[in-house]
């Protein structure tokens, strides 16, 4: 991939994540298996919104208080989704990080270092020469 495609695909990301942010929206599960690229319209698209959440005042939630709870996929979710700590944005924010940091090859080795190796879904090329 070249430094522009490889700069095109994160401008990307960025923006889609933002944009669902701005709808009050967390995806709570981001990781490169559920970015995909629009080729046409040269964007990226995410996708399984199954455990995605509305955040902000609705009429259950008056007051809007932050979501709690164990969600997400070990290796690419943020710390706070695995306690009963509220969390908001920066948790997808956080998995968008990553994700990005595994498209450039930064991350790959570390999420070994930190999840048992059983437990990390595996997307970048290199992986098969790890297996």
């Amino acid at each position: 991939m070249t430094t522009t495609t490889t700069m095109t695909t994160i401008v990307s990301r960025v923006q889609v994540v933002s944009y669902l942010h701005g709808k009050s929206v967390i995806h709570r599960d981001i990781k490169p298996r559920n970015i995909t690229y629009d080729l046409q319209k040269q964007r990226a698209v995410l996708i399984d919104y199954d455990i995605a959440l509305y955040f902000g005042p609705s009429e259950d939630d008056p007051e809007g208080k932050p979501p709690t709870g164990e969600v997400g996929t070990r290796g690419y979710k943020a710390p706070e989704l695995d306690a009963v700590t509220p969390y908001d944005t920066f948790a997808d924010i956080w998995s968008l990080g990553i994700s990005l940091a595994e498209i450039v090859g930064f991350l790959f080795p570390l999420l070994f270092f930190f999840c048992p190796v059983d437990s990390v879904e595996i997307a970048h090329p290199s992986a098969h020469s790890l297996q």
